[in-house]
């Protein structure tokens, strides 16, 4: 029965594998690197066969560090998201072109997220670097996650009557009239 369960577990591993490969080439797809989805997905699956090669001595090391990190990053990020979608209304139908404007590349959501971020450093509990709160007082706990979510939703929401920031960094012309043509429909 084991070698049956084994190759279950195997064979039902490749569509998963096939799906993160798949995201990872959008990823990069979207930093606007030149490449096609096919040559983006084997790129993707080639630096995953590298990285499992490089920790395939000590895989829980390097990988739950990277694991906590990410965690870290991603507490704000999705705070950031969740204020962009509900109180800036993103989710609104009539806001869908904003996603294809490719003229807009830093917002206020990215400076949220950010300092977000900065400003859960003091409170980070890794393996390589401890921050001089979580250091003074231990008992304390891990707090990154809870100061990141709450400074990214106070800077988030200091932004929402400031003018986007790409147009005030100098957008092209054409993607400031489109703003001012969703503006004039009814939320």
């Amino acid at each position: 029965f084991a070698t049956i369960a084994l190759l279950t577990v195997g064979i039902a591993a490749i569509p998963a594998s096939a799906l993160n490969s798949y995201g990872g080439s959008l990823s990069l797809l979207t930093l606007r690197i030149p490449l096609s989805r096919q040559v983006a997905a084997g790129l993707v699956s080639v630096l995953a066969v590298v990285i499992g090669l490089l920790i395939k001595n000590n895989p829980y090391g390097p990988f739950y560090e990277f694991v906590l990190l990410t965690g870290y990053l991603i507490g704000p990020y999705v705070t950031a998201i969740a204020i962009d979608y509900w109180v800036y209304k993103r989710g609104t139908p009539a806001r869908l072109p904003e996603l294809f404007d490719r003229s807009r590349i830093v917002e206020w959501g990215f400076v949220a997220w950010f300092v977000g971020c900065l400003a859960s450093v003091p409170f980070w509990i890794w393996t390589r670097y401890t921050g001089p709160f979580a250091e003074a007082f231990p008992g304390a706990g891990d707090l990154t996650y809870y100061v990141g979510a709450t400074v990214t939703a106070l800077v988030g929401l200091a932004f929402l009557r400031v003018r986007p920031l790409s147009s005030l960094l100098g957008r092209a012309p054409e993607a400031i009239v489109a703003e001012q043509e969703r503006e004039k429909v009814p939320n």
